[in-house]
């Protein structure tokens, strides 16, 4: 088998150009954005979240349900309370609850029982 030099300057030259034009068309391609990245949650998703729990204070009133203690806030919205020692003393009373309220699931971590 014979190999002309012409055949071979070609062959070279397309290796080198599929080389190069391989290499610049990575760096051409924009890059993923984080979101885009399987796994990865985007800012506005983890924003998202922490804006459900925020530290608040209802008025309502305290009763026991089901073994659990909750509170009929004044709006309508029923809450379970998570500091049941704190909330035993309280039933049956109007009060105000402060805590870290979580929208979403209706729980209020109890900081603090106010008689009104």
């Amino acid at each position: 088998m014979r190999i002309y030099p012409r055949n071979l300057l070609l062959v070279l030259t397309l290796g080198v150009f599929t080389l190069t034009a391989t290499s610049g068309w990575a760096s051409l391609r924009p890059a993923m954005p984080p979101q885009s990245v399987p796994g990865a949650q985007s800012n506005s998703m983890q924003m998202g979240h922490k804006s459900q729990i925020k530290t608040k204070s209802i008025s309502g009133t305290i009763v026991k349900s089901g073994g659990q203690y909750v509170l009929h806030a004044s709006s309508g919205q029923v809450y379970q309370l998570s500091g049941a020692s704190r909330a035993k003393a309280y039933v049956g009373k109007t009060v105000t609850v402060t805590g870290k309220v979580n929208a979403s699931s209706h729980l209020i971590d109890v900081q603090s029982i106010q008689s009104q």
